[in-house]
């Protein structure tokens, strides 16, 4: 009788584990993977496993920043410097605006430029064109390398790696198994992108 109770027991507690509630990852993915455009379509989503590949943090962040901008050297140097460099092409665009505009004026009246003049209108342009490039490209990511290097242990992003089934209506409803890489908030509660 007590092994009756005991194997009861053990049977009551593993159903009440088979039906417990989806961890948020899987609610995440489920939604991710049947959602087309606005549409949700119910493939039978069925979680296999979860393995968590990496946390990124922001520390991983502003490696990958100082190695595409080539500089070393602490967070707070890097960041000094990118704002400095900044500061630096807008003064330089703004002495070499006036020139461009003399230029355009001389070319107006004139018809044309000499070609020591074009030759001059020819490289301002390029430098203009860099340094408005460069600083639209940098100038949006300094405050986040500000927050980031103030806490490099914050977690940006989780890399997880999941196993999932699915029933493919375009294949008259064949099972299928997939194995994907998807990057998740760091609460876990919304996928924000994948790897096929």
């Amino acid at each position: 009788m007590k092994k009756f109770i005991q194997g009861i027991v053990i049977v009551f507690f593993y159903s009440l584990y088979s039906c417990s509630s989806p961890t948020p990852e899987e609610i995440a993915i489920s939604d991710y993977v049947q959602t087309i455009g606005n549409a949700k379509t119910d493939l039978k989503f069925k979680l296999i496993k979860l393995e968590l590949l990496q946390d990124f943090k922001a520390v991983d962040s502003l490696i990958y920043w100082k190695e595409q901008y080539k500089v070393t050297g602490d967070s707070k140097a890097f960041i000094d410097t990118l704002k400095a460099q900044v500061k630096a092409r807008e003064e330089a665009i703004t002495k070499l605006e006036p020139t461009k505009a003399l230029l355009d004026d001389y070319k107006k009246k004139h018809g044309r430029l000499t070609e020591s003049l074009r030759n001059n209108e020819i490289q301002i342009d390029a430098v203009l064109s860099q340094y408005r490039s460069w600083n639209s490209q940098t100038k949006p990511i300094l405050p986040s390398l500000e927050s980031y290097s103030s806490n490099e242990s914050k977690v940006l992003y989780k890399k997880i790696k999941c196993s999932y089934s699915i029933e493919n209506p375009l294949l008259n409803n064949a099972k299928q198994e997939i194995t994907s890489v998807f990057y998740f908030s760091p609460d876990k509660n919304k996928v924000i992108g994948s790897e096929k």
